[in-house]
């Protein structure tokens, strides 16, 4: 049963939500893979996955409220929309990541990282960027210059 709840699986993490508050069952949309399988044997075809979605947003929604703060994720997030909102933008940052080559030119792969990001590579290794972006090889590829 999720959270104490006394509704168990996808039912239980769409109705204690609902029937308790959001904020305090805020794990509960979350616990799911949205994979549809419940709505796909759901006699009653409850659409379970968009009611998480919808769930889910709440709690974002509510957190965002709540912090007046942004949160590291959150600029972060709010930086690689803006990145991404421009082509222009996208790709210049695209190619930049392509220095993160230099970090592993003698083995092959990256190790370590500055933090934030060494908690990722203090587990496993990164890999090495690739020698090219996917827009530069679909340009080079429709001008004719064949294939990497």
């Amino acid at each position: 049963m999720p959270n104490g709840s006394v509704y168990p699986g996808p039912i239980g993490a769409v109705l204690s939500p609902q029937l308790t508050g959001v904020a305090d069952n805020a794990s509960l949309p979350f616990a799911s893979t949205l994979c549809g399988a419940c709505y796909d044997v759901c006699p009653v075809a409850i659409d379970v996955p968009q009611m998480l979605v919808h769930l889910r947003s709440r709690v974002v929604e509510d957190k965002r409220r709540a912090s007046r703060v942004p949160t590291p994720e959150q600029a972060l997030m709010a930086s690689a929309a803006w990145t991404m909102d421009s082509p222009a933008r996208w790709a210049g940052a695209l190619r930049a990541a392509r220095l993160g080559r230099l970090l592993g030119r003698r083995s092959g792969r990256i190790s370590s990282l500055p933090p934030p990001l060494s908690a990722w590579t203090g587990t496993r290794d990164a890999p090495l960027p690739p020698t090219q972006t996917f827009r530069d090889w679909w340009a080079r590829r429709k001008r004719g210059q064949g294939t990497p």
